[in-house]
């Protein structure tokens, strides 16, 4: 039912009967949270401590298609604005910060203290659903906040559980012993994300443009490094290319590159500095912007073609000894 559903939405969106397409919407997100609610239900052997989050995301984005169906029969553009906070930023960014609690640490090694006793509040943000259930749940709300017209007091409020996020989920502010061309780009769009939320209070007028610094450069690199890191590994791969491929570092400053361009384009410069008049055309700079992130997608797509042609099932020893070295990095650390 659920795929049919998503066939539907397909269909009415290419023939452009919107009406339908929202009505679509609505039904297959309620799907998508029935689906997880049962799933998080009928689970035996315990939930992951960032399950909230795939339980909010996509009840943000049911919301807010809610909304967007509500605002074909209601001149209040409050129901515009609730489907755009909760459907186009809430539910991504709910999904990727939550799910960041589990795997930004993973893929960066960074880990607390393992010299000494933790302390009940380590005990408690390391293990405890309920607080990450609540601050999901706060991340939740500040969407809602924003929707109904308080923009600059849920960014504000979004930019503190942002940061708590990045210090207790993500281990941002902790060292990790992993280096290599991953975890500097990983590190980098995680510092975006949090550095891009204390500026957005500033200018809630430009949030259109700005939130493509969140969107670009912290949710596309780091959902592009967490499927690089998966495939190497499934596909037994050289885990090699996370340390010291130029393709990839090449790739992912492409992107970035990107995420800065479509931030600064003519109205946001023509607010802080008279430098805007220099520059090509809004429209212009768009289509620079997306031009250069779409070759940094094509050239890490590439790149993982070539591999999986040639040297698929090949990185077994090589992952061995590249895991035996970060394994004793780690081991010197905590020593």
């Amino acid at each position: 039912l659920m795929f049919s559903t998503f066939l539907f939405v397909i269909v009415m969106s290419l023939v452009d009967l919107r009406l339908l397409y929202s009505a679509g919407m609505v039904l297959l997100l309620f799907q998508l949270v029935l689906f997880v609610s049962r799933r998080y239900l009928s689970r035996r052997s315990g939930n992951p401590i960032f399950a909230s989050f795939i339980f909010l995301g996509p009840t943000s984005g049911f919301l807010g298609n809610v909304a967007g169906f509500i605002s074909f029969f209601s001149t209040d553009p409050v129901w515009g604005e609730l489907h755009k906070s909760l459907y186009l930023h809430g539910m991504f960014w709910i999904l990727f910060f939550g799910v960041g609690v589990k795997f930004f640490p993973m893929l960066t090694l960074s880990t607390r203290s393992l010299t000494k006793e933790p302390s009940r509040y380590v005990q408690i943000v390391s293990k405890s659903h309920q607080l990450w259930g609540v601050v999901g749940l706060l991340l939740l709300v500040s969407f809602v906040v924003e929707g109904l017209g308080f923009v600059r007091q849920a960014m504000w409020a979004r930019a503190f559980i942002v940061l708590f996020m990045a210090r207790e989920g993500w281990m941002l502010f902790h060292h990790s012993p992993r280096k290599g061309v991953f975890t500097f780009f990983l590190k980098l769009a995680l510092w975006t994300v949090v550095v891009s939320h204390f500026v957005f209070p500033f200018f809630p007028e430009l949030r259109a443009h700005l939130y493509h610094a969140v969107f670009t450069g912290g949710f596309l690199i780091g959902t592009l490094i967490v499927m690089g890191r998966v495939s190497l590994s499934h596909e037994r791969l050289s885990l090699e290319v996370e340390v010291r491929s130029t393709p990839a570092r090449i790739g992912f400053t492409l992107i970035y590159i990107a995420m800065l361009v479509r931030i600064t384009v003519s109205p946001v410069l023509a607010t802080v500095t008279d430098i805007g008049k220099w520059l090509p055309n809004y429209v212009s700079q768009l289509h620079i912007a997306a031009t250069i992130v779409l070759l940094g997608e094509f050239l890490l797509v590439g790149l993982f073609i070539y591999l999986y042609k040639t040297g698929k099932g090949k990185g077994m020893t090589l992952n061995r000894q590249v895991q035996q070295r970060q394994q004793q990095r780690v081991g010197q650390q905590n020593h």
